[in-house]
């Protein structure tokens, strides 16, 4: 079953957050939101580096 877009974003954000003071977070982001959210495999990692982008100046 596949989560809604918005689910997956708002954790995407939480973990943002979490990671935010950590080295090398992109990363660890895009391997957590990957094994956390199937969906996302299919994003490149430049698609999924400007969606963290444009989260990280709303965060």
């Amino acid at each position: 079953m596949t989560k809604g877009i918005r689910t997956i974003f708002a954790a995407l954000a939480n973990k943002l957050r979490e990671l935010r003071d950590r080295p090398n977070n992109d990363a660890a982001l895009r391997a957590w939101a990957r094994t956390e959210y199937p969906e996302l495999r299919n994003l490149g990692d430049g698609d999924l580096d400007a969606h963290l982008r444009t989260m990280r100046r709303d965060i």
